[in-house]
């Protein structure tokens, strides 16, 4: 989505005739009108001739779209589009978490595309297809080294098709044959951890987003959580009302953002207060993940809940996506998605181009998750990665992958993963071929003779090693899991 904050249809019409009224009445001159109108018989003079003169035949629509983008072009702004009928609706469906294919969310790595989540009861799911595998083929073409765009060709069509993918799974390959279908995606994942902690995965901020976190917010009331991580990593943003609608639940009648116009102009956009619903309140402890592919609408509810003091931010520095777009219909269902304002948080910081840095800043996917467990108290912690490569904290599955490197016998876990549960413990490289982990009880060193190993640019450590160097840490085996522990 690269990041878009938009407001919807219902905003159009009123942004439209607020901005002619304006330039009618302050801003464009009698000169300037002038002008414009020769520029635009230019333009229609040029168009019809080459229709009329030129030698080969002319596409109209070709032209027209040709000449529409080079027109967006020149103000090298990536977040002005102009959509085509078909464009618009794969792109609103987009929007919406909506699209035809297998129900799989990917990610990619050294080795290629794998799996990393399968949608319950969607046709992956049905026909066998597993986390962590790796996609080789589709139909029969190899997808090695494909750009994501043409991999989301491959794996999405008509609804009813067959696709037809080839797999690895581990040492084997697997050759599986589905249907593709419609697939709508909850933009709302919750669970419940144990120590009271309550865990929301917000995906974008589509149409349904506020009602699912009603819905879910509720269900983990009823569990008395003491506190609350909400987790933007990945979420590239959505609709502006959306966002205005959710932020209710923990800073009502607060500025959300203020929109900052080509004069330096700010209007600003305030929460309601759902009286109807006082029991949504979120009155506990916020911890908000977010990384560098957090953009727009996650950066501005992760940027207001710690301007108003109600999160803490943990994970990497966000995209840095700080403009606004507004969608203005075109004739023949055209549409045009157009930046019109900037945007800064309640205190008045800027995003766009700087992104947020969050206040515990850690670089390693697994290790932010448990830093945010860290952060709303939880001190014992168990990870258990099952043979899926699928990390649990104290017994609940997360949506994190930590990948285990297994050689001769020795089973070696992530050296930031071991870092993580000795509490946020620095990690560094004194020299060559060492590494060091300094944490409360003091500094484990490791080389090659005790345990440490580099893969794919990656730090491990001999799980048998490091406890031994590190004895805060107990590891064991159990159930077909590795478990390690800081008690």
């Amino acid at each position: 989505m690269n990041g878009v904050l938009i407001r919807k249809w219902t905003s159009v019409c009123i942004a439209l005739c607020l901005t002619t009224g304006l330039i009618a009445t302050t801003i464009v001159s009698t000169a300037s009108r002038a002008d414009a109108a020769t520029s635009k018989e230019l333009m229609n003079e040029v168009f019809d001739t080459l229709v009329k003169e030129h030698y080969k035949a002319a596409d109209q629509e070709r032209m027209m779209k040709a000449a529409v983008q080079a027109m967006i072009a020149d103000f090298a702004d990536p977040y002005t589009e102009f959509y085509t009928p078909q464009e618009w609706r794969e792109y609103e469906a987009m929007l919406e978490n909506e699209y035809v294919g297998i129900g799989v969310q990917l990610e990619n790595d050294a080795n290629g595309y794998f799996i990393y989540r399968v949608y319950p009861g969607s046709p992956a799911a049905r026909s066998g297809v597993s986390v962590n595998d790796y996609i080789v083929a589709v139909n029969g073409v190899s997808v090695k080294g494909l750009k994501e765009n043409d991999f989301y060709k491959l794996l999405t069509g008509i609804e009813g098709s067959t696709v037809s993918l080839k797999l690895k799974r581990y040492d084997r390959t697997i050759n599986l044959t589905m249907k593709r279908a419609k697939i709508t995606v909850n933009p709302v994942v919750s669970r419940s951890f144990a120590d009271g902690v309550a865990y929301m995965e917000i995906s974008g901020f589509d149409s349904d987003t506020p009602s699912e976190f009603q819905k879910q917010w509720r269900a983990l009331k009823q569990k008395n959580p003491k506190s609350l991580i909400i987790d933007l990593r990945n979420n590239s943003g959505g609709y502006l009302d959306a966002t205005l609608d959710l932020a209710q639940y923990f800073i009502p009648n607060r500025v959300l953002l203020r929109e900052v116009d080509r004069f330096g102009r700010q209007t600003p956009f305030s929460t309601k207060n759902d009286s109807q619903n006082p029991d949504l309140f979120v009155d506990v402890p916020v911890v908000i993940l977010v990384n560098e592919q957090s953009a727009s609408a996650a950066e501005v509810f992760a940027a207001a809940l710690r301007d108003y003091k109600k999160a803490t931010l943990a994970g990497t520095k966000t995209y840095g996506k700080g403009s606004v777009q507004q969608l203005f219909p075109l004739v023949n269902d055209y549409v045009l998605k157009l930046t019109v304002r900037k945007y800064v948080t309640p205190l008045g910081k800027a995003v766009d181009g700087v992104g947020i840095v969050p206040q515990h800043q850690v670089d390693f996917a697994p290790a932010q998750l448990i830093r945010a467990m860290q952060l709303t108290g939880v001190k014992k912690l168990k990870i258990a990665i099952d043979e899926q490569q699928v990390m649990l904290i104290n017994g609940v599955a997360s949506l994190e992958r930590v990948k285990l490197i297994r050689e001769k016998g020795n089973i070696y876990a992530p050296a930031r993963l071991a870092a993580a549960l000795l509490n946020n413990a620095q990690v560094s490289a004194p020299k060559k071929g060492t590494l060091q982990i300094r944490h409360a009880a003091g500094v484990a060193t490791f080389d090659g003779a005790s345990g440490l190993i580099t893969r794919e640019g990656t730090n491990y450590l001999n799980l048998a090693s490091l406890v031994k160097r590190v004895p805060q840490l107990k590891y064991g085996k159990s159930a077909n899991q590795i478990v390690l522990s800081n008690y």
